[in-house]
């Protein structure tokens, strides 16, 4: 009989053919073909690069991470600020910009008192930009000053609004001590123009520095030492590009 000619089965394993298939095919998050760790090859080398990116120090200031400042700088408020002929909406602006300015020069502050040696190239870059220096003579000149600066910040700053001022005036101060006079433009400023406007202003009114050049002119890179510890503008916007970053 054919029947007895037949071969006997091969017993069942658990291997399945079509098991084998879907485990093979299996799809990753992304839609490619899944390996044995369920990702695809491409999404493993994305996670790589993510972990190391994660991973990288934050670039910082001296000892201050300026990649999360609003965790790094604790600062006491200050005292009350005191404001003639300024509308409500300007007064809440200049407490909130005198806040912010003194985060920034805080982070100055900390920063330069605790500087490595050699100093990062980041610092080194964000100090030659601004006052094209790395002497550390100069940058103890630049600490008594932002101390000033700073000491200004905590103290009662008295606020004049004016309603028109010259053209392109953001804001003023007299040579002798003054209020801060607060223009039509530096309310139409962003949160840090207005802070940057006041940090420069008690340059002048609290340290006794002078305008030699402001940062978007040609002359600002041509400063000598000398003349970017003496600038104002030198001051408030390394202490805003050293709390954010370049």
């Amino acid at each position: 009989m054919r029947e007895a000619l037949r071969k006997p089965q091969a017993p069942r394993s658990g291997f399945h053919p079509a098991a084998r298939d879907a485990r093979l095919q299996r799809r990753c998050a992304c839609g490619g073909i899944a390996g044995p760790t369920g990702e695809c090859e491409q999404c493993r080398r994305r996670r790589l690069q993510n972990t190391r990116r994660d991973s990288a120090p934050a670039h910082s200031f001296g000892r201050v991470e300026a990649r999360s400042p609003r965790c790094s700088v604790r600062v006491p408020s200050g005292p009350a600020n005191s404001f003639e002929d300024c509308p409500i909406d300007w007064q809440r602006q200049a407490n909130a910009a005198v806040e912010l300015g003194r985060r920034w020069v805080a982070n100055v502050l900390m920063g330069l008192s605790s500087l490595p040696s050699p100093i990062p190239a980041p610092v080194a870059n964000l100090l030659n930009r601004h006052f094209h220096t790395t002497y550390s003579g100069d940058i103890r000149t630049m600490v008594r000053i932002f101390d000033k600066i700073y000491k200004a910040l905590n103290a009662e700053i008295d606020f004049e609004c004016e309603t028109s001022c010259d053209d392109n005036v953001a804001a003023y101060v007299y040579a002798i001590w003054t209020d801060v006079h607060l223009c039509p433009i530096w309310y139409g400023q962003s949160a840090r123009g207005k802070a940057n406007t006041i940090v420069h202003e008690l340059a002048h009114d609290a340290a006794g520095r002078d305008d030699k050049a402001y940062v978007w002119e040609a002359k600002y890179a041509r400063l000598s030492v000398n003349e970017a510890l003496d600038n104002a503008d030198s001051y408030s916007n390394f202490a805003e590009e050293a709390f954010y970053g370049p």
